[in-house]
């Protein structure tokens, strides 16, 4: 009795819910707040009463729309919806829509009244301001800064945007910053800027990041530290900060907080191009045709390091003077013997001239790849030295390049 039982129970609730998804298919799907303010900027005014009796039941968008259909600065506004044009109405419904959530649109529509001397909008953000609402008090805190619809008051406006910075807003926090780094309307505290330059830099405000990254760069407050500077510069240029993609950019090019890297440096200062940075673009076009690759101290002397035929690598002196690549004999047989060098490869017998006036006899091959840092040329000259000579990095590679130049502080070879 007791599986019969259960079995009815099951089929009369299977068949209830058989008659609700019926009634939900055959309810009428309900216009959007959207969708009925398009309809009512037609001249529709059945959409236009929806509209109305959903932003009065408090729906947050709705209200925000009906605001717009009473707002004095669209133009034929009234001629549109019919209705007369009325900035109390327009100030009333942004202020229910902001506090229903939503701040953001609502706010900005009374912001943009208010300093048109709108004093029904005023009278309302100040009214949100007071309630709490983070961007009334940020937006007030601009206009008694610029002294646009209210009188200039640096001190009011630093009030109001410490009172949006407390509540967390990203965009005040970073402001505030900015206030107490200049002095203006607030002592000036170089501590107290960099807290809220910090706070904000760790809510994922770009900007805030970008400007701890310039502290740290340039040791404001703090102890310099390119390494952190970099760090805060790569999470806004990952947001798309140009400037920060600027900076990171020239920071790989340098090594300077970061390995040094030509590949990153102009895959940021890329991502800067794209977005149309015209300072970007051209130090892009230079880049690329301009490499530079560290040089390492050994023996005195500066080297850079060179792999051979993608086989050995090894590090060879810069000498201008030098009219080929010049390997020494015993690392010459080595090459040999290991493959990196065939019968195929070679050339002949050069005469040379040394550096005492002499000329000597040497064999010459062509080096198959000599790659630098990334950068690889193909089908080289090299000469076999004395088994006593140098590595050394001559003509047959730098006058492949259209010029060359040694940076002694940094201690680079330029090579475009």
């Amino acid at each position: 009795m007791r599986t019969r039982a259960f079995c009815m129970s099951v089929v009369v609730a299977l068949c209830a819910g058989a008659v609700q998804a019926q009634q939900s298919a055959a309810a009428p799907v309900q216009p959007m707040p959207n969708e009925l303010y398009l309809s009512a900027s037609k001249g529709d005014k059945v959409a236009l009463q929806r509209l109305t009796a959903l932003a009065e039941s408090g729906d947050a968008l709705a209200q925000f729309h009906l605001g717009e259909v009473y707002d004095a600065l669209l133009t034929n506004t009234g001629d549109t919806f019919g209705v007369p044009k009325d900035a109390a109405q327009a100030a009333a419904w942004y202020g229910k829509a902001a506090e229903q959530g939503n701040a953001a649109d609502a706010v900005s529509s009374l912001w943009i009244h208010a300093i048109r001397d709108d004093k029904a909008a005023l009278q309302q953000l100040i009214r949100l301001a007071n309630k709490g609402n983070g961007q009334s008090q940020f937006w007030l805190s601009q206009m008694y800064l610029e002294g646009e619809g209210v009188a200039a008051d640096p001190v009011q406006s630093a009030n109001w945007l410490r009172k949006a910075a407390d509540q967390g807003l990203a965009e005040a926090e970073r402001f505030l910053g900015g206030r107490y780094e200049a002095g203006l309307g607030v002592p000036q505290d170089t501590p107290q800027a960099l807290r809220w330059y910090r706070k904000a830099a760790q809510q994922g405000d770009s900007a805030a990041q970008t400007q701890l990254g310039d502290w740290y760069d340039i040791g404001w407050g703090m102890r310099k530290d390119p390494a952190e500077a970099a760090i805060w510069y790569r999470r806004a240029a990952e947001q798309g900060d140009r400037r920060a993609q600027k900076i990171l950019a020239g920071m790989y090019y340098d090594g300077d907080g970061v390995r040094k890297d030509a590949v990153q440096a102009m895959a940021w200062l890329k991502k800067a191009a794209d977005q149309d940075d015209s300072e970007a673009q051209v130090n892009l076009g230079s880049m690329m045709n301009e490499r530079s690759v560290t040089m390492l101290r050994k023996d005195g002397v500066y080297v850079v390091p060179v792999l051979i035929n993608n086989t050995i690598t090894l590090d060879f002196i810069v000498d201008s003077g030098a009219a080929d690549v010049s390997i020494p004999a015993d690392v010459f047989t080595k090459l040999i013997r290991a493959g990196t060098l065939t019968e195929s490869d070679f050339i002949g017998t050069g005469t040379y001239t040394l550096a005492d006036g002499s000329t000597t006899s040497s064999p010459s091959f062509h080096i198959r790849s000599l790659k630098i840092e990334g950068i690889v040329l193909q089908n080289v000259v090299g000469s076999v030295a004395s088994a006593k000579g140098s590595l050394l990095l001559g003509q047959s590679f730098l006058g492949r390049f259209k010029s060359w130049s040694i940076d002694n502080d940094k201690h680079i070879l330029v090579l475009q």
